[in-house]
């Protein structure tokens, strides 16, 4: 850290840290992980997804959490903080990391999955809630997970 501080900070100065914070780029959850691996193991297919060896899936642009080459399927599954889960978040507040309302950031979630289906891909969905209630209610899922 001298060395830095010595070749590249201009002496006398405060670091200027982004409105919004710095923020992690990973782009997965752990859960999401957990859906795609047990969707995987119940209908036996192949999910490319983050942490299978392939990394993440990238279709048109758009960075998918799996793909599924067999079935030409998109998996998504959609965090509610980061996606504008109607339903944990008022649509009229605004996300603190992006600085837009809940509302703008679940229209941005849909336009990114009918832009999917526009290309021809089917598109399996699934919000965070609804999969930590499946987890709850389902003794299979939680011997999986």
């Amino acid at each position: 850290m001298a060395v830095f501080r010595s070749l590249h900070v201009t002496p006398n100065t405060i670091a200027m840290v982004p409105i919004h914070g710095y923020v992690n780029d990973i782009r997965y959850s752990p859960d999401s992980i957990r859906w795609l691996d047990f969707v995987s193991h119940n209908e036996n297919i192949v999910i490319l997804h983050a942490l299978n060896g392939t990394g993440e899936k990238k279709i048109h642009g758009i960075f998918v959490d799996g793909y599924c080459l067999e079935t030409n399927t998109v998996y998504q599954f959609h965090g509610c903080f980061y996606h504008g889960c109607p339903i944990c978040y008022d649509s009229d507040s605004v996300h603190p990391l992006k600085g837009i309302s809940m509302a703008t950031v679940k229209e941005k979630t849909d336009m990114t999955s009918a832009v999917l289906r526009s290309e021809g891909f089917q598109v399996v969905e699934l919000w965070e809630h609804e999969f930590a209630e499946q987890k709850k209610k389902k003794s299979t899922t939680s011997k999986v997970f």
